[in-house]
């Protein structure tokens, strides 16, 4: 709504019921929520829709999923449990993570049928686990890198906002950098 756009018409045209706005437990088809994402950022103009998503989300929005991250004694263990149950939430949704001398990696890779952009749904996935971090390490955290591998959007303020000035685009992988 923000944007401009009806909630419920987008839903209805692809194929997504109402009720999935209210009930967070109902499983639905990640293809048509990827497909919803970037029609909902194009006809708004708004290139960073996922983002502005992410900004809102909440570890609430992640059922008991969060609820279980949450409850994590430490920071490793919250996203092992991510790493371990978030294609729970999205089927689609994998998040390795990389440990390597002093740096860790989180990774995330979205496997999805057929073709078509997966840019909204690859920043909503990113957003999210940037806002997850922040929660354990507080609000003036920031990652060494954050890492699309899609092209840079012509307004990268949104993503500077959330991320800071280390966000790179053309990437090899999809994921979030910082100190071990």
């Amino acid at each position: 709504r923000k944007v401009g756009l009806d909630p419920h018409l987008m839903l209805a045209e692809f194929g997504l019921p109402a009720r999935c706005l209210r009930e967070p437990e109902i499983k639905i088809p990640s293809d048509a929520v990827r497909r919803l994402l970037e029609a909902s950022a194009e006809r708004s103009g708004i290139e960073a829709f996922g983002l502005l998503m992410a900004e809102a989300r909440r570890l609430s929005n992640l059922g008991p999923l969060g609820l279980l991250i949450r409850e994590q004694p430490t920071l490793r263990l919250a996203v092992e449990m991510l790493a371990r149950y978030g294609n729970r939430l999205n089927e689609a949704l994998f998040l390795t993570v990389e440990e390597v001398g002093d740096v860790v990696v989180l990774r995330e890779e979205l496997i999805v049928g057929g073709s078509g952009q997966i840019r909204q749904s690859t920043e909503l996935a990113i957003g999210v686990a940037f806002r997850i971090l922040r929660i354990f390490l507080g609000a003036d955290w920031r990652p060494r890198r954050v890492c699309f591998a899609h092209d840079a959007p012509a307004d990268r303020s949104v993503h500077e906002r959330l991320f800071g000035s280390h966000v790179e685009f053309a990437h090899d992988f999809n994921g979030i950098v910082c100190a071990r």
